[in-house]
């Protein structure tokens, strides 16, 4: 399992479409992440969208989370590492 002190976790809304998961999943990678865990469970009460809780490591993940932001990626929840790191 993953060490729960050094991730960061977040909550985004996905479009509930092919390849939108893996183009969100990139977009930490490429920001120097590293995906430790995710749950993304599709639910029959919302087609349109999806629910991914995703735990990643990063060095900088305030910067992570502010590009996905940029990018239009709709968090919904995020805990960051250490104690207090909720917003």
């Amino acid at each position: 399992g993953s060490n729960l002190t050094e991730t960061t976790r977040i909550a985004v809304k996905l479009p509930n479409k092919v390849r939108e998961l893996a183009n969100f999943l990139n977009k930490i990678s490429d920001g120097g992440g590293y995906i430790s865990s995710v749950v993304s469970p599709t639910s029959e009460s919302s087609k349109e969208k999806r629910t991914v809780i995703v735990r990643y490591i990063a060095d900088d993940p305030d910067k992570i989370d502010r590009q996905l932001r940029e990018l239009g990626f709709e968090i919904i929840s995020e805990d960051l590492p250490g104690a207090g790191g909720t917003k």
